[in-house]
């Protein structure tokens, strides 16, 4: 393995620094910074070939760390810039203000070893701040699952993992008493080839419920978690004898509006509808169906009209949703494809119907179309139950409760309801 010894992910060089403006009584917290350097090779692919038994030949091994999938947290400060580079020299830099206590800036990335050489942490520094700094500031590193980082840990090759940058301004200091000087942090994380003293990361599972509840024991909004290439979190509905009901927490990133490319995943910044005086930006809404199929049915509404038959992929080079055989249903049921592949099996995936929606312990209501905030309006999203012949109910992020047309795709986006087994967990 001669020349990987000196290849290394270096988080160095990350800083923070944070002043008091005595006039403006606020916070500037400059620089986060990861820094990838790979010594001695200058380049990060490398090549070699090994000859097992004389005649079993593995060849083109090679080294490959990067970043993607850098996302904000919902509710951050707003950066004053914001820098990420991905390649040999692996950067997220980000300069902030701090003005109100409380505040607080964190993001997840992925950390990606897209070689086939297995990698380890070779050391790892900088995960605690000083006593002093610990008075004003709440500082954390680690994996997105909570799972702490330590030396030694190994990332296998093809595989990747989330980490999770947090820092905030207490609730309870002062900004008066802040020091005058700069501060400097630095979180420095260097990776190597795998060595025999490498151990796994704890092994998240892949059904996790959060907040300390059981498979038993869940109530309406409890958050459940399925972990693959990306977690995807889901809040509880309802039980179905052994069956897990549980609607999607964010919007699937999908439609002809989506955030970059579509990626048929969950992403809390797919908002549907929202407040043009918001500044935010509406990603991932699209219509319900190309047609009313259900308008000749004879049916009493308000009615389940959800069907899974109408999977064909819209054509929006043309009139938008106007491809016959489109429905939403096609975006979750490729939804559905992606969990499966994580390993979990999905008994049924669909929209929430206005039967739950309007359920007691749900709360959305038609005397005052509206639903209680929470978790049921995190985003602007489509019902799989019909208002009419002609529309479909839909659920407001502001809370309202209202009917749209089947065919519009301005306003609302997919947001799937699976159920899985309690076996699962």
């Amino acid at each position: 393995m001669k020349g990987y010894d000196n290849m290394k992910f270096n988080n160095s060089d990350r800083r923070k620094r944070i002043r008091k403006n005595a006039i403006r009584k606020r916070i500037v917290f400059v620089s986060i910074l990861f820094f990838a350097m790979f010594m001695g090779i200058g380049y990060a692919y490398v090549r070699r070939t090994l000859n097992i038994n004389n005649n079993t030949k593995i060849s083109s091994l090679s080294w490959n760390l990067h970043f993607e999938n850098f996302n904000v947290t919902s509710g951050s400060i707003t950066p004053l810039s914001e820098t990420l580079v991905s390649d040999n020299n692996m950067k997220i830099t980000t300069n902030l203000e701090f003005k109100n206590p409380g505040e607080f800036y964190e993001y997840t990335v992925d950390v990606v070893n897209d070689g086939t050489i297995d990698a380890m942490i070779e050391s790892v520094d900088g995960l605690e701040i000083s006593s002093e700094q610990a008075q004003y500031f709440n500082y954390s590193v680690g994996y997105s699952d909570g799972t702490a980082i330590a030396q030694n840990q190994k990332l296998k090759g093809k595989t990747r993992e989330s980490i999770k940058v947090r820092i905030s301004l207490k609730e309870s200091f002062s900004i008066e008493n802040l020091p005058t000087e700069s501060v400097d942090l630095k979180f420095n994380l260097k990776f190597n080839y795998i060595q025999a003293n490498a151990h796994a990361i704890n092994v998240r599972p892949l059904v996790q419920i959060k907040d300390g509840k059981t498979k038993d024991t869940l109530a309406v909004g409890d958050e459940i978690c399925i972990n693959g290439d990306t977690v995807e979190c889901f809040n509880f509905i309802r039980y179905d004898g052994d069956n897990i009901v549980m609607l999607s927490k964010w919007n699937l990133n999908v439609g002809d509006n989506p955030k970059g490319e579509e990626t048929f995943k969950q992403d809390s910044d797919v908002l549907g509808w929202v407040d043009s005086s918001s500044g935010k930006t509406k990603y991932g809404n699209v219509a319900f169906s190309a047609t009313n199929y259900w308008s000749s049915l004879g049916l009493t509404y308000p009615a389940d009209v959800y069907d899974n038959t109408y999977k064909t992929a819209p054509d929006f080079s043309a009139n938008g949703y106007t491809t016959e055989g489109y429905s939403v249903a096609y975006y979750v049921e490729k939804y559905k494809k992606i969990l499966e592949d994580y390993g979990v099996t999905v008994k049924n995936a669909r929209l929430l119907t206005y039967s739950e929606a309007t359920d007691s312990s749900t709360g959305c209501s038609t005397s005052s179309y509206s639903c209680p905030t929470g978790f049921i309006t995190n985003t602007t999203f489509w019902l799989g139950s019909a208002h009419g012949y002609g529309d479909v109910w839909r659920v407001l992020s502001d809370g309202r409760f209202a009917d749209r047309v089947y065919d519009i795709g301005s306003d609302c986006g997919v947001r799937p309801v699976i159920e899985i087994s309690k076996s699962d967990i």
